[in-house]
């Protein structure tokens, strides 16, 4: 029970990282911080080990959808 409640936990606090991802008003650097994160770059490599892309990419494709 204690790992299904880890997973989820995690899963809860990638959502909520990317919803600020998608926001242009913060900086990577701020979300890392604010989730507990080491450093900006451990960050990155957390975010693209989950998305098979880095922040900057994932933002970009975001906007460029709502473009759309």
């Amino acid at each position: 029970m204690n790992t299904a409640l880890k997973k989820y936990t995690n899963q809860c606090h990638m959502q909520l990282i990317v919803e600020k991802v998608q926001r242009e008003d913060i900086t990577f650097s701020e979300i890392a911080h604010e989730f507990g994160f080491t450093d900006e770059s451990y960050f990155t490599k957390v975010f693209k080990k989950q998305y098979n892309q880095n922040p900057t990419e994932y933002q970009k494709g975001h906007l460029e959808k709502n473009l759309k």
